[in-house]
């Protein structure tokens, strides 16, 4: 009897295999994917946050430079066409929130305050769960 064996009868390692190769990689990949996006996501909101409490103090120095309700809505509204279209409208509304806030309910709060204030209201609502929004 010939003991030789013939190539195709040796039995290939699990990792060899392509299907279970490809199982393997698909699992890694899913279960890493989600861990790294959850990484970043809060460095992502942080930033917006800050980028939206920078707006507000913004818009809070220039109505105490004595910038009026109505100049404030000319000059936010010609900083939006110059945004692209995708996100002129959300732009639009989020300005409009804080002018409305900030000339009048917020309207004796000092910039800075503004500022602090606003990024804590942010992160608060980051972290509940709800979508960072205006007051």
């Amino acid at each position: 009897m010939n003991e030789s064996r013939t190539r195709g009868a040796y039995p290939r390692p699990f990792l060899f295999r392509p299907a279970a190769a490809l199982a393997v990689l698909s699992s890694l990949t899913c279960a890493t994917l989600p861990a790294i996006a959850h990484a970043q996501a809060p460095a992502s909101v942080a930033s917006i946050c800050a980028s939206r409490a920078n707006n507000a103090k913004l818009i809070a120095q220039d109505r105490d430079a004595g910038v009026s309700e109505a100049q404030e809505r000319r000059k936010t509204q010609a900083v939006v066409e110059a945004l692209p279209p995708g996100r002129q409208a959300y732009a639009l509304a989020e300005t409009s929130s804080f002018i409305d806030g900030l000339y009048g309910r917020y309207a004796k709060l000092p910039p800075q305050e503004v500022y602090t204030k606003y990024l804590a209201y942010c992160e608060g609502q980051s972290s509940n769960g709800g979508a960072a929004k205006t007051p």
